[in-house]
């Protein structure tokens, strides 16, 4: 038994049946024939108290490896309750950078167009007060919009594409609003008809929407050009003929335009390149990844 309990199994056969050899040697030698039935008895013994103890010492060690498999268990769960942890820390993260860019892409927009228009009404108050009475107009739409803009961030940050009417209409319906605010006048083309789902829609209006933003803020031009390839492969152009930047420049500065437009095309698979020079103009292109590249 001890040897069972200690040593390997067959290390403890093999010692049974040592010790029912020699116990047969032993007792042949001193009372014959007789011997065998003894042995037989002695060895049955033998056997049945080994595996006893083999039973037992198997059990032992099936104890011990719950024991570890409940303790290891139990280091999974923690590791898991961790990870949900720092997964809802995530979520509050990227909602917060969400609220960002949305309060960035739209309100933000509006609050620049209603400085323009004040200070413009400002200027012309003493010598043209007709004309100013008109920004003054302007100003109190431009108002309004700013409030129905906050109400439907508050109400539902993503607008569905049955209310928006998908991304084109979008479009359209954007251009419209930045020719009556901005003059801004925006050419559409668009080439083949390949669907894209809405969260695609969604993050192209919002990148086209940051891209126009920047050209009435900084390029100093009122024509811009929007181009969409709806056909493999897929991609979106927004193109100005404006004085341009320096990209390194604005990069190390950590714009919040250009980094919610990075951000917008990396959570749709989608990739952004941006080209412009001081002078040059710039074009910003968001491109449908191949598969294979996104999952790489």
């Amino acid at each position: 038994m001890l040897v069972m309990l200690r040593y390997s199994s067959k290390i403890g056969w093999l010692w049974i049946g040592f010790c029912a050899l020699l116990t047969l040697v032993v007792l042949w030698m001193t009372i014959g024939t007789e011997a065998i039935a003894l042995v037989l008895v002695y060895t049955a013994a033998n056997v049945f108290f080994g595996s006893y103890a083999l039973t037992t010492r198997r059990a032992q060690a099936a104890r011990i490896k719950n024991e570890t498999l409940a303790h290891d268990l139990q280091d999974a769960n923690q590791q898991l309750r961790d990870y949900s942890s720092q997964l809802a820390q995530l979520a509050v993260t990227r909602q917060r950078n969400q609220w960002a860019r949305e309060l960035h892409d739209s309100v933000t927009q509006t609050v620049f167009s209603m400085m323009l228009t004040t200070q413009s009404a400002s200027l012309l108050f003493e010598r043209d007060p007709l004309q100013a009475g008109a920004q003054l107009d302007r100003l109190s739409q431009l108002g309004q919009s700013a409030l129905s803009e906050m109400q439907v961030l508050i109400s539902e940050l993503r607008p569905d594409k049955e209310s928006q009417g998908g991304l084109l209409p979008a479009l359209h319906k954007h251009l419209a609003d930045r020719r009556l605010q901005d003059s801004l006048e925006v050419t559409l083309e668009v080439e083949g008809d390949q669907a894209l789902n809405p969260d695609e829609e969604q993050c192209l209006f919002r990148i086209a929407q940051e891209a126009l933003n920047n050209v009435v803020k900084h390029t100093d031009t009122k024509q811009a050009q929007i181009r969409l390839h709806m056909e493999e492969p897929v991609w979106m152009e927004v193109i100005d003929q404006g004085q341009g930047f320096d990209l390194d420049r604005v990069e190390r500065q950590g714009k919040v335009g250009l980094q919610g437009m990075c951000e917008r095309a990396d959570e749709i698979g989608w990739a952004l390149h941006i080209t412009t020079s001081p002078g040059a103009g710039t074009c910003i292109r968001a491109e449908k990844m191949p598969v294979r590249e996104r999952q790489g």
